[in-house]
């Protein structure tokens, strides 16, 4: 049996916009709900910077990821080098939901770091940091629904009040195996069920309440994913936070 193609951060984000149905899908809800100012990605891979655009606006954004080839790609971006060519070929939808959105400039400008870290690890320097949060695909990759409950307990410590958390998840196909630009450096298979409805009802626990989803069923890429779960959370603390208990 061949070994299947491995890509490289590089070569995965050039090859993001063979998607484009549930993608933009993604960044009109990020457009839609975002508050903007301080932006944390969890699980950000090397899409920090294309996902940033479409913010209505970004004065900090942080990023999380395990794959050291991840951070050295986005580092290197970030520090001048070139924006791959996915960037310029979504800024063109970004321009258009939100003409005065954040430029490369901008985006370089507002990074402030993007650290090597695991999810399900709480950063007491993040709590009450963040207006918004986002995780794209990072939460199906954990292992079960128990480490995306972890996942969230601290996420809701790190945002501020009236903060959203826009966050993705997919149901993947029967079989199939994720990229380590995704799987925190393995290829790892994400195969199983996740029980949205209860992470709902644990989020409504943690005073995340949800304010839109979308299932986007069947998506754009039936081979990987038989399904995204596109939604936006608003923050509104009504109890002491996880790390007050």
């Amino acid at each position: 049996m061949s070994t299947p193609n491995i890509r490289t951060p590089e070569e995965y984000v050039e090859g993001w916009s063979e998607s484009v149905i549930d993608h933009e899908k993604i960044g009109r809800m990020i457009a839609k709900h975002s508050p903007g100012g301080a932006v944390l990605d969890l699980g950000c891979g090397p899409m920090l910077p294309i996902w940033a655009q479409f913010h209505p606006k970004v004065t900090r954004l942080v990023g999380v990821d395990r794959l050291p080839a991840n951070i050295e790609f986005v580092e290197k971006v970030m520090d001048g080098g070139a924006f791959p060519s996915t960037f310029h070929t979504w800024r063109e939808l970004a321009t258009a939901i939100n003409p005065n959105g954040p430029s490369e400039s901008d985006i370089r400008t507002a990074f402030d770091a993007i650290l090597d870290a695991d999810v399900v690890e709480d950063r007491p320097s993040f709590h009450q940091q963040f207006d918004v949060i986002t995780q794209i695909g990072c939460f199906a990759c954990l292992p079960t629904d128990g480490e995306i409950k972890v996942a969230l307990s601290h996420l809701a410590d790190y945002m501020k009040p009236n903060g959203v958390f826009i966050s993705v998840m997919w149901n993947a196909a029967p079989g199939f195996i994720e990229d380590p630009v995704w799987g925190g450096g393995e290829r790892t298979s994400h195969g199983r069920k996740i029980d949205y409805e209860n992470l709902k009802e644990f989020m409504e626990g943690f005073s995340l309440k949800l304010i839109e989803e979308n299932i986007v069923s069947p998506c754009d890429e039936p081979e990987r994913y038989q399904s995204f779960h596109i939604a936006a959370f608003k923050f509104t603390p009504a109890r002491y936070r996880h790390f007050d208990r």
